[in-house]
């Protein structure tokens, strides 16, 4: 497994502790997220949110929120900035390449080969 920044620890209305990514991930470290992507061994889908460029990136969605509704059923997982955004994509296929601002999963067993469709 290649690993990314540890998770961070929550609790659930339920009372139960639980792991809420988003592992904020930085352009040094895009090539270890897109090795992430097409691990083999991964079981949870991988939400990657990207900001939108600026002097003070911001985010159209809430990983906090979307953390909190996806729970341990898949990782959040948010870019910086716009460096990191385009070093995730440079390690993309064109084909599962995103844009700024916005959201993709990748679900277990994402390959390189993939439609679009299959990791949107």
């Amino acid at each position: 497994m290649i690993p990314l920044p540890a998770p961070v620890r929550r609790t659930t209305a339920s009372g139960e502790e639980s792991s809420a990514w988003p592992a904020t991930v930085k352009a040094a470290e895009a090539e270890t997220l897109a090795g992430r992507i097409w691990d083999a061994n991964r079981t949870r889908p991988l939400v990657v949110v990207s900001p939108v460029p600026s002097f003070r990136p911001r985010l159209l969605l809430d990983p906090q929120r979307l953390a909190g509704i996806l729970g341990d059923d898949a990782d959040v997982v948010v870019l910086a900035n716009h460096d990191a955004t385009q070093a995730l994509c440079a390690a993309l296929p064109d084909r599962l390449r995103f844009g700024t601002g916005s959201a993709r999963i990748f679900f277990p067993g994402a390959d390189r080969h993939d439609h679009p469709r299959r990791q949107p």
